[in-house]
């Protein structure tokens, strides 16, 4: 009984918080702009962040629909270790790319407005994933 209820956590574990797809679709920026009126974005902001919103949504699109084809051509039942390592890079990618645009909503934003949002948002994923804040950038 113990070896079955320990496979099936994993398995759900993997499915929460591993190498899905759910975290290739989180965009900060466009949560942000969900948050305007409790972090009072102004008009100016909003002009900035859109872009960058769509931008972030349009390579995500894209890249969940190549991660989704990784998968579909790898068959029924995978090699998970051999999936991880093809997917790795490219989500990897994704991290160093959320990164980046985080660091330009940093600027975009006051300290303030930056403080007030959620830790999820400032660490560049749904579960923290990439969380690599790195003080200043003021």
């Amino acid at each position: 009984g113990a070896g079955r209820g320990d496979g099936q956590g994993q398995r759900g574990a993997q499915g929460a918080g591993g190498p899905g797809f759910g975290g290739m679709n989180f965009n900060p920026i466009a949560q942000i702009i969900q948050l305007k009126d409790s972090i009072a974005l102004t008009e100016e902001q909003l002009a900035k962040l859109q872009p960058l919103a769509d931008s972030v949504g349009a390579q995500n699109t894209a890249l969940s629909a190549e991660l989704q084809k990784m998968m579909k051509d790898a068959g029924a039942n995978p090699d998970m270790g051999a999936m991880i390592g093809k997917l790795q890079p490219k989500l990897n990618e994704v991290r160093t790319r959320t990164d980046d645009v985080l660091k330009q909503v940093q600027l975009i934003l006051t300290p303030e407005q930056w403080e007030k949002l959620p830790a999820r948002i400032k660490s560049g994923g749904p579960a923290g994933a990439g969380a690599r804040r790195r003080p200043g950038g003021e």
